[in-house]
Order: C-alpha cells, then structure tokens, then sequence
C-alpha cells in the first residue's frame, strides 16, 4: 500500500494521476471504475472519513483481489488521520507533497471546485495551518518520501524518476506517463486543474493579501521551504 499525503490544492491529485497511469498501479477509490473515456468519479476513496473502524477491511480485501498491484490511495484529508492509518498498515509507503502556502491559499481561493466555494482568506489560511500540523507529524516518520509541488512542475521527469524508485517502479513509461497527464485529468471533477504555475499567486493575490497570508503561515512557510528545492 502507498498513500499520498499533502494539503488539499498541494497537487495530490496530478501526483496520484500520474502515478495510476503506470501499467503496474492500480488505485483504490470510492467506485473504483473507470469509464469509456478512462476517467473515474473521484480520485479520492475517503475511507478513514467515512468509517475507520472497517476502512482497514475495506482496503485489504482490494489489495488481495488485485495481488499484482501495487495499491494507491489518496485523500487529502487522510493527512489528518495518519496515526490511525500508519497502526492499520505499518509496512505501507508515504508519499508527502508539499507546495508553498501561498500558492495553497491561493488555489482554494480561486477554485471553481464545489468543495471550496465557500472559503474566504481567513478560512483558508486556518486550513492550510491545520494540515501542515499533520504534515509535520508525517515527517517525523523518516520512511516517507517528500515530493516538491514546484520541483514536479519544474522538473517533472526527474521529480517523478525518484517516486518510482522510491516505490520500486519501473521507471521505462516515465516519458508516456508525463505526456498523457499533460493538462489533462482522469477525474470528473469541475473546475478540479487551474493554471498550474508555480508563482500565478502573485499575480491573483493584492499586495495586501499575500503580506497577510506571509505573516499568518510565517512558520509553514518556513517548513516548506527546509523541505523543498527551488522554493518561490
């Protein structure tokens, strides 16, 4: 098993998709079906949320169906819920993507996604302060892998060559993977990609706004960039 970890609009998702593309990976999600056009419903299995007391059920019986796979599941507010399932699956891999504060806040603000419609600044900002909480905790655990949001934008091929090795994937569809994740997405969310830029906050933020978001996440700030590459 190998669960993505990260803070909601950190780039979970383009990260999962990627990774289900490979011919060797198989994602558990609510549904779990493609459709004619090789898109899913979610790509989210929200199953610590939904009951935890049987999720670990739920996610062993697909792993025995599918024996060949190697599992992915990624639901961003399963970060807040790692202890559980870290007890649930000791042996299991972690990924953690991490992206600047700013551009987090950001991309909630200018989401067309239903699930953000209504957040404010302030909102947003005590999101991504509970989430990097977690993610803190997360890395205490020297197991897990950290992928850099800007560094898999920057450097796509390279950022994702050390996921697969880290998850012992063959790294010889890397170049098909990237091309077919292109600006597209295999879930049928509305409004689920935006720009995709690494600084496009400072150009959708006022001045205002983004010393505000600087002074509140002063610390997450801090934190992600001790952790990543390159950071704006």
């Amino acid at each position: 098993m190998v669960f993505i970890y990260g803070c909601p609009r950190s780039g979970t998702t383009w990260l999962w998709s990627m990774l289900e593309t490979h011919s060797d990976v198989l994602p558990f999600t609510d549904g779990g079906i493609k459709d004619s056009l090789g898109k899913y419903e979610t790509s989210e299995s929200g199953v610590y949320i939904r009951n935890s007391k049987t999720a670990k059920k739920k996610i062993l019986d697909f792993v025995k169906r599918n024996k060949n796979k190697l599992i992915i599941e990624k639901t961003p507010s399963h970060t807040l819920r790692y202890s559980i399932i870290k007890r649930d699956f000791p042996n299991s891999k972690g990924l953690v993507i991490l992206r600047n504060p700013l551009a987090i806040v950001n991309s909630m603000l200018k989401s067309k996604m239903k699930a953000f419609g209504e957040y404010d600044l302030e909102y947003s900002v005590k999101e991504v302060k509970k989430y990097f909480i977690a993610l803190r905790q997360i890395l205490h655990d020297k197991s897990n892998h950290v992928v850099s949001y800007e560094n898999l934008i920057q450097f796509t091929k390279v950022e994702l060559a050390d996921v697969m090795l880290y998850l012992d994937l063959n790294t010889n569809e890397i170049d098909n993977i990237i091309s077919s994740n292109k600006g597209k997405t295999k879930v049928k969310v509305e409004g689920l990609l935006r720009k995709g830029l690494i600084d496009s906050y400072k150009e959708d933020l006022s001045v205002q706004d983004q010393m505000f978001i600087r002074e509140q996440l002063k610390e997450e700030i801090l934190f992600f960039r001790s952790y990543t590459k390159n950071a704006q």
